[in-house]
């Protein structure tokens, strides 16, 4: 008769890494790191008595386990080796994944810690929306994702004060967690989405080898929003590889764009710049500023900020005027009620529009206190500084400034219109269910388009975006019917009312 381990099926989450399986096995055996390695480290690799002896293997990659052994003693599939050892699919996007643990608390207080939190790309848990965790809430240290004794002593501990992360584990009966169906289809969908991504590196870089020879111009793609659609992403890149090889082909039937839309940058040369003001507008009643304080902040800004602030302002300024116009009482009442810093704050509805536009506004100057928004500027827009350093085009080599600027500028004007129609769209279902959660990472790129930019900034071959269309026509509907009367207004103080600190 054979010996087997212990082991229990209904401990498999789905999507499990390595370091939560080892951590439930050893959890139900009684084992440390190197009994783990005994157990599971392929023996036809070099150096296996050292490995034995002190092991520290990194648990992104399989190269070192056998996992024939892994899915016997395990009882997995192939499927779900694959999601244990995600990395090994990403063989582009590994280099950009975290070798220090990763987590979930709400995940990991029931036992489960998935390989997709090990990328450096992914925020929170698509799962809870929590934003995830690197450090040990106690001690503030770092915990390496790998298999070594200080690690496996006290699996789903921290080694160094011994927290425990999954005290679920340790009871009689553990619930362990179990993933709903659409909760299953998201993690699904996000990792489909990432394998795709990975594999368009090398087809990308072949096509614009190609375009290279042919002096066409390189075409880069904006990178995938983890938390939005699969079908999105892939639908477009797929229609902007096409026309892509169609360029190379000229003898190929040209296609239609389809859901894309294009634009074309003018010759270079083409026309003067307009001169800058040098004075600057009045301040209102609503909008009080400090000259002295708002022109001492922006002395430390490089140029591409400045530019980039005059976009976002500009979006801002339009917004007030043309879209927001019939609610500016509404937003003064409700940004001098609200003195606090509001970020992690629940409270009662208002004004939907309100609610939109202070929350956009906050989003893209990183201020949580809304009452500072119609202040003097106090320190640099921060969400504008990070979309520049995170979400701004990084455009092909011998491009000039005039066109980078130009691609930055057209993409952050796209930016700034799709995040106010989702917070607008997140405050009419704030609105219905009267009740306002401050998150600052609620914000989901919805309605914000994917872009590909292409050419070679030649009159033969000019700066091009394509991006797709995004008509948000009913959102718009529900913006216009909102009231605006005295009614309104009041119903906004009375629900302000109840909102104290």
């Amino acid at each position: 008769m054979s010996l087997a381990w212990c082991w229990r099926d209904d401990w498999i989450t789905g999507y499990d890494s390595a370091y939560g399986l080892f951590a439930k096995f050893a959890r139900l055996n009684s084992m440390g790191a190197r009994e783990l390695a005994s157990l599971f480290v392929n023996r036809q690799r070099g150096s296996v008595t050292s490995i034995l002896h002190a092991p520290k293997i990194d648990l992104r990659s399989s190269e070192f386990f056998d996992l024939t052994i892994f899915a016997k003693h395990l009882r997995l599939d192939q499927k779900a080796i694959q999601q244990a050892f995600l990395i090994d699919q990403l063989p582009n996007r590994g280099r950009h994944s975290c070798n220090v643990l990763r987590w979930c608390p709400r995940c990991a207080h029931r036992g489960f810690h998935s390989a997709v939190f090990q990328l450096d790309l992914i925020s929170a848990c698509p799962i809870h929306n929590l934003l995830l965790r690197a450090k040990c809430p106690k001690c503030r240290r770092q915990i390496p994702y790998q298999l070594s004794q200080e690690i496996f002593d006290h699996p789903f501990c921290c080694p160094w004060c011994e927290n425990d992360l999954a005290p679920e584990l340790r009871r009689i009966r553990p619930q362990v967690l179990t993933l709903k169906s659409e909760e299953t289809t998201w993690i699904e969908n996000l990792v489909s989405l990432l394998i795709f991504e990975d594999e368009m590196v090398s087809i990308r870089l072949e096509i614009n080898r190609a375009r290279k020879q042919l002096g066409i111009g390189e075409f880069a793609v904006a990178h995938a929003d983890w938390r939005r659609l699969e079908s999105e992403y892939i639908g477009f890149v797929k229609q902007v590889v096409d026309i892509m090889q169609t360029e190379l082909n000229t003898s190929q039937q040209s296609l239609e764009l389809g859901a894309l839309s294009f634009s074309v940058k003018r010759p270079h040369g083409g026309g003067q710049p307009l001169p800058k003001k040098t004075y600057r507008r009045k301040a209102t009643h609503a909008i009080e500023m400090d000259k002295q304080n708002s022109a001492h902040v922006k002395m430390s800004w490089d140029q591409k900020l400045r530019g980039s602030y005059d976009v976002y302002n500009g979006v801002r300024r339009y917004l007030w005027r043309h879209v927001v116009h019939q609610h500016h009482r509404c937003i003064a009442r409700a940004v001098k009620h609200l003195w606090w810093n509001m970020d992690g704050e629940s409270t009662c509805s208002f004004c939907p529009i309100a609610e939109a536009f202070i929350r956009w506004r906050i989003h893209w100057e990183l201020c949580g206190t809304p009452q500072y928004l119609f202040s003097p500027m106090r320190k640099d827009p921060l969400g504008l500084v990070a979309w520049m350093a995170s979400g701004a085009p990084i455009c092909p080599v011998g491009w000039t400034i005039e066109a980078e600027r130009w691609v930055s500028d057209n993409l952050l004007g796209s930016h700034c219109f799709g995040s106010f129609w989702e917070f607008f769209e997140i405050a009419l279902k704030n609105s219905k269910r009267n009740r306002v959660d401050w998150d600052k990472h609620a914000y989901s790129g919805r309605y914000t388009s994917y872009w590909a930019i292409a050419g070679s900034d030649t009159l033969k071959s000019p700066v091009r975006i394509y991006k797709q269309v995004h008509t948000p026509n009913e959102i718009e509907d529900e913006l216009r019917n909102l009231g605006s009367d005295r009614h309104h207004f009041m119903t906004h103080l009375s629900q302000l009312s109840k909102i104290v600190r």
